[in-house]
């Protein structure tokens, strides 16, 4: 199984990362920078600027030539999974107000959730039941390491402990994720998803 590589920055950049950040954004990537609305585009830079860091130091690549793309499925714009597009690296990104987190592992997808400590779980899913923090970042990692996200309903994900640890998966879909958390700080919390037997590819 593939060991995921994990870094995490604060949401906002000192002022020099930032413009190294900045001039590493592709085209597509400036452009949603510019119709994000203010109080998100510090967040969002900060996001690219560690996976597109996370992905070249994996690929051997600068940032700003990681082939990395998003696309929604739904409208096409570029705010769906991220991608880098002709390798086998899968990666995830999550973040916060405070902090961004991003994951990536070859050949097999990946997911991470983050959320601040305190937060209420009724307030990030007032119509699902979820008893804790910790399965909400769990069923959020899974829902992205499936590639769906939110499009599949929260309420779905199912869990289990076997001797692999604890898996989670979505019913009706193949794939079975190794679910655990990382301890970055007491301030967040953070859960990873991991596909397990990874299929060969084509």
């Amino acid at each position: 199984m593939s060991t995921p590589t994990l870094r995490w920055i604060p949401s906002v950049l000192a002022p020099d990362e930032r413009q190294r950040a900045a001039s590493a954004l592709s085209t597509t990537e400036r452009a949603r920078f510019d119709y994000e609305p203010l109080a998100k585009r510090e967040t969002f830079l900060a996001g690219r600027h560690l996976l597109r860091s996370l992905a070249g130091e994996l690929l051997g690549l600068d940032a700003a030539d990681v082939p990395l793309i998003a696309s929604c499925p739904d409208c096409e714009r570029e705010h769906g999974r991220p991608v880098v597009v002709g390798t086998d690296l899968q990666v995830s990104l999550a973040h916060s107000a405070d902090a961004v987190v991003a994951v990536a592992a070859w050949g097999a997808r990946v997911g991470v959730d983050l959320e601040p400590a305190g937060t209420k779980v009724d307030n990030l899913a007032p119509l699902i039941r979820t008893p804790s923090l910790q399965r909400w970042t769990r069923i959020e990692a899974v829902l992205k390491a499936d590639g769906r996200g939110l499009r599949v309903s929260p309420d779905l994900v199912e869990f289990a402990t076997t001797s692999d640890g604890d898996i989670g998966w979505v019913p009706g879909a193949p794939a079975r994720y190794r679910v655990w958390e990382v301890d970055l700080d007491p301030a967040v919390r953070v859960s990873i998803a991991l596909e397990l037997n990874v299929p060969e590819r084509s």
